[in-house]
């Protein structure tokens, strides 16, 4: 994934998720490689024991003291104790009207680091479009943002947003 992270911000929170594909028992480590001059998160442990055992792992990482802007790559890595590197993942994508696909992605996201100045919004109402995440990038930067839905457009004084944000393909 794609984050944006104004210059100045806090810590995030990273969500890795393993899928164990072996019929055997595997132990080992995920941890997050970050780079040069940022602090790694600890290592955390995992154990499976059956095929298609899922865990997830919550890693949270700080900025460095002077984040500049840029791009920043992070990466996740799993390493069982047979020293066997894990850095990617098959996805599938599946909906009613196409075949499903899967592909291979790395287990990466970057990072877009900017320095914004954003003008105050104290509430801003918006109306989610078909697979729109324009909602969780605005709370990302510190926007106060509030699904509207049909009903709350019919029903809710719309008065006291500052601002309402129509999302692509929302018709």
């Amino acid at each position: 994934e794609t984050e944006l992270w104004p210059v100045g911000s806090g810590a995030r929170k990273f969500v890795v998720t393993l899928t164990h594909g072996a019929g055997d028992s595997t132990r080992g480590q995920v941890t997050l490689n970050v780079p040069k001059g940022w602090s790694a998160p600890a290592a955390q442990p995992f154990h499976f024991s059956r095929e298609g055992e899922r865990a997830s792992f919550t890693f949270t990482l700080p900025p460095p003291q002077k984040l500049t802007a840029g791009s920043y790559e992070i990466f996740a890595v799993a390493q069982d104790d047979a020293g066997n590197r894990y850095d990617g993942g098959s996805f599938t994508i599946a909906y009613s009207h196409i075949r499903p696909r899967s592909y291979y992605r790395d287990a990466k996201s970057t990072i877009h680091s900017a320095s914004l100045t954003l003008p105050h919004l104290a509430r801003i109402g918006y109306i989610r479009g078909a697979a729109d995440r324009v909602p969780e990038a605005l709370q990302t930067i510190g926007l106060k943002v509030q699904l509207l839905d049909g009903k709350a457009l019919d029903r809710t004084d719309l008065s006291s947003f500052r601002a309402i944000i129509v999302g692509p393909r929302a018709y």
